[in-house]
Protein backbone atom coordinates (compact mmCIF):
# COMPACT_ATOMS: atom_id res chain seq x y z
CA UNK A 1 0.00 0.00 0.00
CA UNK A 2 2.77 2.46 0.93
CA UNK A 3 4.71 1.63 -2.25
CA UNK A 4 1.66 2.35 -4.40
CA UNK A 5 1.15 5.64 -2.59
CA UNK A 6 4.79 6.67 -3.11
CA UNK A 7 4.74 5.73 -6.82
CA UNK A 8 1.45 7.61 -7.29
CA UNK A 9 2.92 10.65 -5.51
CA UNK A 10 5.96 10.63 -7.82
CA UNK A 11 3.71 10.22 -10.85
CA UNK A 12 1.71 13.38 -10.10
CA UNK A 13 4.80 15.55 -9.59
CA UNK A 14 5.29 17.42 -12.86
CA UNK A 15 8.85 18.46 -12.06
CA UNK A 16 9.92 14.83 -11.60
CA UNK A 17 8.84 13.81 -15.11
CA UNK A 18 11.50 15.89 -16.86
CA UNK A 19 9.77 16.15 -20.24
CA UNK A 20 7.02 18.63 -19.44
CA UNK A 21 8.62 21.98 -20.21
CA UNK A 22 10.51 21.12 -23.41
CA UNK A 23 7.55 19.49 -25.14
CA UNK A 24 5.15 22.20 -24.06
CA UNK A 25 7.43 25.02 -25.24
CA UNK A 26 7.89 23.33 -28.62
CA UNK A 27 4.12 22.89 -28.93
CA UNK A 28 3.63 26.56 -28.05
CA UNK A 29 6.07 27.67 -30.78
CA UNK A 30 4.37 25.40 -33.30
CA UNK A 31 0.96 26.80 -32.30
CA UNK A 32 2.34 30.36 -32.55
CA UNK A 33 3.59 29.75 -36.10
CA UNK A 34 0.38 28.03 -37.21
CA UNK A 35 -2.41 30.21 -35.76
CA UNK A 36 -3.25 33.82 -36.61
CA UNK A 37 -3.35 36.55 -33.97
CA UNK A 38 -7.05 37.13 -34.64
CA UNK A 39 -7.88 33.51 -33.82
CA UNK A 40 -5.84 33.66 -30.59
CA UNK A 41 -7.66 36.87 -29.63
CA UNK A 42 -11.07 35.32 -30.34
CA UNK A 43 -10.22 32.19 -28.35
CA UNK A 44 -9.13 34.34 -25.41
CA UNK A 45 -12.32 36.37 -25.71
CA UNK A 46 -14.72 33.42 -26.00
CA UNK A 47 -13.11 31.02 -23.49
CA UNK A 48 -14.50 32.61 -20.29
CA UNK A 49 -18.04 33.02 -21.69
CA UNK A 50 -19.42 29.65 -20.45
CA UNK A 51 -18.28 30.48 -16.91
CA UNK A 52 -19.85 33.92 -17.06
CA UNK A 53 -23.11 32.47 -18.39
CA UNK A 54 -23.19 29.89 -15.58
CA UNK A 55 -22.62 32.60 -12.97
CA UNK A 56 -25.38 34.74 -14.48
CA UNK A 57 -27.78 31.78 -14.63
CA UNK A 58 -27.14 30.85 -10.99
CA UNK A 59 -27.48 34.46 -9.83
CA UNK A 60 -30.83 34.83 -11.63
CA UNK A 61 -32.51 32.33 -9.29
CA UNK A 62 -34.97 34.34 -7.17
CA UNK A 63 -34.29 33.87 -3.46
CA UNK A 64 -36.78 34.35 -0.64
CA UNK A 65 -35.96 36.80 2.17
CA UNK A 66 -34.06 35.15 5.03
CA UNK A 67 -36.61 36.61 7.44
CA UNK A 68 -39.13 34.04 6.16
CA UNK A 69 -37.07 31.25 7.69
CA UNK A 70 -34.96 28.35 6.56
CA UNK A 71 -37.83 26.28 5.19
CA UNK A 72 -38.79 28.95 2.66
CA UNK A 73 -35.25 29.07 1.25
CA UNK A 74 -35.16 25.78 -0.67
CA UNK A 75 -34.05 27.53 -3.86
CA UNK A 76 -30.98 28.80 -2.02
CA UNK A 77 -29.92 25.23 -1.31
CA UNK A 78 -30.70 24.12 -4.88
CA UNK A 79 -28.57 27.01 -6.12
CA UNK A 80 -25.80 26.05 -3.68
CA UNK A 81 -25.95 22.44 -4.91
CA UNK A 82 -25.58 23.54 -8.54
CA UNK A 83 -22.64 25.82 -7.68
CA UNK A 84 -20.80 23.15 -5.70
CA UNK A 85 -21.59 20.53 -8.35
CA UNK A 86 -20.12 22.66 -11.14
CA UNK A 87 -17.07 23.56 -9.03
CA UNK A 88 -16.48 19.88 -8.26
CA UNK A 89 -16.83 18.88 -11.92
CA UNK A 90 -14.20 21.43 -12.92
CA UNK A 91 -11.85 20.34 -10.13
CA UNK A 92 -12.21 16.64 -11.00
CA UNK A 93 -11.75 17.52 -14.69
CA UNK A 94 -8.44 19.19 -13.90
CA UNK A 95 -7.36 16.19 -11.83
CA UNK A 96 -8.24 13.91 -14.75
CA UNK A 97 -5.91 15.84 -17.06
CA UNK A 98 -3.11 16.42 -14.55
CA UNK A 99 -3.04 12.79 -13.36
CA UNK A 100 -3.78 10.68 -16.47
CA UNK A 101 -3.61 7.30 -14.67
CA UNK A 102 -6.34 8.37 -12.24
CA UNK A 103 -9.41 6.24 -13.07
CA UNK A 104 -11.83 9.12 -13.72
CA UNK A 105 -14.32 8.72 -16.55
CA UNK A 106 -16.70 11.56 -17.39
CA UNK A 107 -19.60 9.65 -15.83
CA UNK A 108 -17.59 9.06 -12.65
CA UNK A 109 -16.67 12.76 -12.46
CA UNK A 110 -20.33 13.79 -12.71
CA UNK A 111 -21.36 11.15 -10.15
CA UNK A 112 -18.62 12.00 -7.62
CA UNK A 113 -19.27 15.72 -8.03
CA UNK A 114 -22.93 15.15 -7.23
CA UNK A 115 -21.96 13.28 -4.07
CA UNK A 116 -19.59 16.07 -2.99
CA UNK A 117 -22.19 18.76 -3.69
CA UNK A 118 -24.91 16.78 -1.91
CA UNK A 119 -22.81 16.26 1.21
CA UNK A 120 -21.74 19.92 1.27
CA UNK A 121 -25.27 21.27 0.88
CA UNK A 122 -26.58 18.71 3.37
CA UNK A 123 -24.11 19.93 5.99
CA UNK A 124 -25.01 23.55 5.19
CA UNK A 125 -28.70 22.77 5.61
CA UNK A 126 -28.14 20.85 8.85
CA UNK A 127 -26.06 23.69 10.30
CA UNK A 128 -28.72 26.18 9.27
CA UNK A 129 -31.39 24.12 11.05
CA UNK A 130 -29.27 23.76 14.19
CA UNK A 131 -28.11 27.35 14.43
CA UNK A 132 -31.27 28.86 13.01
CA UNK A 133 -30.11 32.45 12.63
CA UNK A 134 -27.27 31.70 10.25
CA UNK A 135 -27.34 33.81 7.11
CA UNK A 136 -25.72 32.01 4.21
CA UNK A 137 -24.41 33.95 1.25
CA UNK A 138 -23.40 32.03 -1.85
CA UNK A 139 -21.37 34.09 -4.28
CA UNK A 140 -19.38 32.63 -7.18
CA UNK A 141 -19.28 29.13 -5.73
CA UNK A 142 -18.06 30.14 -2.27
CA UNK A 143 -20.21 29.86 0.80
CA UNK A 144 -19.57 32.52 3.40
CA UNK A 145 -21.46 32.58 6.66
CA UNK A 146 -22.21 35.79 8.50
CA UNK A 147 -24.14 36.43 11.69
Amino acid sequence: MATKLVSFWKLVQVELQGKYSTQRVQALFKYHDYVSSLRVFLVLLVTPLPCFLLILAVDEVPLRPISEGVHSSQLFFVRAFVCFWIASITAYGQIKHIVPPAPLSNAKIIYLSGIVAGITVGVMYALTLVIGKLVLILKYGRCVSTW
